[in-house]
């Protein structure tokens, strides 16, 4: 992923807009199975976040994935958190996820 716009550094939030975008458009490159897979992982991610922060971490991975880039854009707190949840995944799980991820990325970077 490009961590610069406009010759700016991308902050965090708006890093995982762009990813999000480019897994998104992607998605299509993965099997069904694999597709299942990688929500069971990101579930699994937020699941692992504090309850009481959970739910807003929830509504920022569903903005992510609605696309609405402009309201994820500035929420660096939200993205933290999420992180903190990927970070809790075992390391296979990890690794998995990174290469679902990379290859809807991958697969939609090409198509954008």
């Amino acid at each position: 992923m490009v961590s610069r716009s406009a010759n700016r550094p991308l902050n965090p939030a708006a890093l995982l807009a762009q990813a999000f975008r480019h897994q998104a458009a992607g998605l299509a490159a993965l099997s069904p199975d694999e597709q299942r897979e990688l929500d069971v992982l990101l579930a699994t991610a937020v699941a692992a976040v504090d309850a009481q922060t959970r739910p807003r971490v929830l509504a920022f991975v569903e903005r992510l994935r609605a696309g609405t880039e402009a309201d994820v854009s500035s929420d660096d707190e939200s993205a933290g958190l999420l992180k903190s949840g990927l970070l809790q995944l075992t390391s296979a799980q990890l690794a998995r996820l990174q290469e679902l991820a990379a290859r809807a990325i991958h697969a939609g970077s090409a198509r954008t």
